[in-house]
């Protein structure tokens, strides 16, 4: 139950992230926002989409469904670092 609350306020955050975000107009940082909010979203749904596999099918179908949510995490962790390159004139 408290992981459920957390998770809600890691939802909540970003989503007032995007909003503050799009207010100023930076681009940037509103996808990676974006970025992360999908993900983390998309992960509370993988266990309502997917129930316990029971055949080796599901299974493997199960491991890539994960991978989409660490490859939106990623893109925004790369947006990330590229904002910072930047930031520094590196």
């Amino acid at each position: 139950m408290i992981l459920y609350f957390f998770q809600g306020f890691i939802v909540i955050t970003l989503i007032f992230g995007v909003f503050l975000t799009f207010k100023k107009k930076n681009w940037r940082m509103l996808g990676v926002f974006s970025f992360f909010l999908l993900g983390n979203l998309y992960g509370l749904a993988i266990p309502f989409l997917f129930q316990a596999p029971n055949d080796m099918d599901s299974l493997k179908i199960f491991v890539y469904v994960h991978s989409v949510r660490y490859l939106l995490y990623l893109t925004a962790i790369l947006i990330l670092i590229n904002l910072t390159m930047k930031k520094n004139g590196s």
